[in-house]
């Protein structure tokens, strides 16, 4: 079963930007724009994505200071792959089980399964993971299931942005999302 299957009838033809896998939940942007979807994916363009995960530490030890930086600093797995730093800070946004942790990841990359595969690496499991934004785009009150269509004015300014960054460069170069208001409004 897709997300595909469950959108409601109105919607045109759309495909995702970025992917949620099966066992992760939270925000996931459709368009019917191709090149508007290959724009945010690009990690060149530095569009951020938020994800709270819940990290199973197990009763002995916990996460760490020094997990957190090495994150920050940028992962090199045992196979080799390499992650580009990822802002990790423990939070208490909900009560956790013993030997569980909720962790805030800011990533640019969002290689597959990156979230999980950086924990991993230190012996974690992650049992819960939840991607709270997309560059401008935030989940909010959002609830399973619901579709709200971003106004065109929003993805307009999006554009608009993008290109005076680009404007003369010749390459890609991070968007300053600070300059962006985008309000995710409900379509009854």
């Amino acid at each position: 079963p897709t997300v595909f299957a469950s959108l409601p009838g109105w919607l045109p033809r759309v495909l995702s930007v970025g992917r949620l896998d099966l066992r992760s939940e939270g925000l996931l942007l459709l368009t019917n724009s191709g090149p508007l979807a290959r724009m945010l994916e690009l990690p060149s363009n530095a569009f951020e994505r938020k994800y709270r995960a819940l990290v199973c530490t197990g009763q002995e030890r916990g996460v760490t200071g020094a997990m957190l930086r090495a994150m920050g600093d940028g992962l090199t797995l045992r196979d080799q792959t390499r992650f580009r730093p990822i802002r990790a800070v423990r939070t208490p946004l909900q009560p956790a089980a013993a030997g569980h942790e909720w962790v805030r990841m800011t990533l640019v990359e969002g290689k597959t399964r990156e979230v999980r595969r950086a924990w991993q690496h230190f012996g974690f499991v992650v049992s819960r993971l939840v991607r709270d934004a997309y560059g401008p785009f935030e989940l909010g009150e959002l609830r399973p299931g619901e579709v709200e269509e971003v106004p065109r004015r929003c993805v307009a300014r999006l554009l608009r942005l993008r290109e005076r960054v680009l404007e003369g460069s010749g390459r890609a170069a991070p968007v300053d999302l600070a300059a962006l208001e985008v309000k995710i409004s409900r379509h009854d």
